[in-house]
């Protein structure tokens, strides 16, 4: 799970290398999954932050690749 900083940084990248054009495409096992709320919310697409967002936000993910 991301979140909106590590998303922002990506993006930023992304931007850096002259890329115009981002296509996010979810992939996900249930579509009852309260990451998928999160994910929403994350790319603009929701407006109510999720309260599970604060969770997933706290949570290690891995982030040793920054």
């Amino acid at each position: 799970m991301a979140t909106k900083s590590t998303m922002q940084a990506a993006i930023d990248r992304l931007k850096a290398r002259g890329v115009t054009e981002i296509v996010a495409v979810p992939l996900f096992v249930s579509s009852h999954s309260s990451v998928i709320d999160s994910t929403a919310y994350l790319l603009g697409l929701r407006k109510e932050k999720p309260e599970d967002l604060t969770m997933f936000a706290s949570m290690d993910h891995g982030a040793a690749w920054r």
